[in-house]
């Protein structure tokens, strides 16, 4: 007859294998986060598997040995978990150096464990947790807490904050793993693993989904969301590439998106502190931001000398027009503020065609 414990870890197991489908088959994201997100679900998977027939063979003196063998593999898996969801949805950093302390971890629990030094079993087959059983503890929840930071430094890279439901997703891992390690008998962290590597991989997808994979910027759906619930006192800003056409009539269209790379890394150099970065078109770009006129002035001139130096090391870097408008008080919508700063943008751009022109 399945007991409780056993229910959850089915149900651990069957939640771990659809997440694990539906990476697989997800074509709108990159072969190395499905070998990523496929190989989370199953370590995590044989994890909860270990820690099940862990505890079937407990209170059985005869499989003492056996059930200290299920314990090793699971208490080896599971501080891998952090690292391999850090891969997937995740920007990692120092990479190696999480991973060899993985290894270290595993060399540790091989030879601790047989000596009963991080968990020991009695006569009667009961499993105990001894003095060194807390390097377990540390380790898996640095695993842990190095994989969301992992999370938040990808968010933070695509224009996405840390919100509430990244801080619900953490408070969910947190409640199992307590849970685990307060209370032996209460043994609900996989499924709370489970559970947080299916809302994680929701948050990486959808993160992706509204990021323009040309430029990293944020993509023309982003922008619609954005400049819709623009609060009033933002401000506008458009770029347009000039003769963009003659770039890639000229070198191709691969350098003409190397181009439009370079653009968008001056962008986002320059305003991602105070606003949000889009490219709304073939060589469109805008910002949103909430700033006072001058230091949008001086944004804007940082921006001119950022890409006068990278014109400077490859010619073929076109010049960029800009245009901008506030959303003031009195304004009556933000489509307004964006027709200003669409004709401040083609105004100063026919500027430049007639000083052009005249030389």
């Amino acid at each position: 007859m399945i007991n409780l414990y056993t229910a959850v870890i089915l149900l651990t197991l069957m939640l771990l294998a659809i997440t694990a489908a539906d990476i697989a088959t997800n074509r709108l994201i990159t072969k190395q986060v499905k070998k990523s997100g496929v190989a989370g679900c199953v370590v995590i998977g044989l994890a909860a598997a270990a820690e099940c027939a862990a505890e079937m063979v407990s209170g059985n003196g005869d499989l003492a040995e056996l059930c200290v063998a299920f314990k090793f593999i699971e208490m080896c898996l599971a501080p891998a978990t952090g690292v391999i969801i850090a891969v997937a949805y995740g920007e990692p950093i120092k990479c190696r150096a999480a991973i060899a302390i993985v290894i270290i971890h595993v060399i540790f629990q091989a030879a601790s464990l047989p000596q009963g030094l991080v968990v020991s079993v009695d006569s009667d087959g009961i499993m105990h947790r001894e003095a060194l059983f807390a390097v377990y503890v540390i380790v898996f929840t640095a695993s842990i807490m190095y994989a969301f930071t992992s999370v938040i430094l990808l968010g933070r890279k695509y224009q996405r904050n840390p919100g509430f439901v990244l801080a619900c997703i953490l408070l969910i891992l947190a409640e199992g793993v307590v849970d685990l390690f307060a209370d032996p008998e209460v043994r609900v962290a996989y499924i709370c693993i489970a559970a947080t590597n299916v809302f994680l991989y929701m948050n990486y997808f959808m993160t992706m989904l509204g990021v323009d994979q040309v430029t990293k910027l944020l993509d023309r759906r982003s922008y619609d969301s954005w400049i819709d619930n623009a609060p009033v006192g933002a401000v506008v800003v458009l770029f347009d590439v000039d003769d963009f056409k003659k770039v890639n009539d000229t070198y191709g269209h691969y350098p003409g998106d190397y181009c439009l790379q370079q653009i968008g890394a001056c962008i986002i150099k320059v305003y991602k502190k105070c606003g949000k970065c889009f490219r709304i078109g073939g060589d469109e770009f805008c910002v949103i931001i909430s700033s006072s006129k001058n230091s949008v002035i001086e944004l804007n001139q940082q921006f001119v000398e950022e890409l006068s130096a990278i014109r400077a090391e490859d010619e073929r870097i076109p010049h960029v027009s800009m245009g901008y408008a506030f959303y003031d008080y009195g304004i009556p919508n933000i489509s307004s503020v964006v027709a200003k700063a669409d004709r401040m943008l083609y105004e100063n751009k026919a500027k430049k065609k007639e000083a052009d022109a005249s030389r």
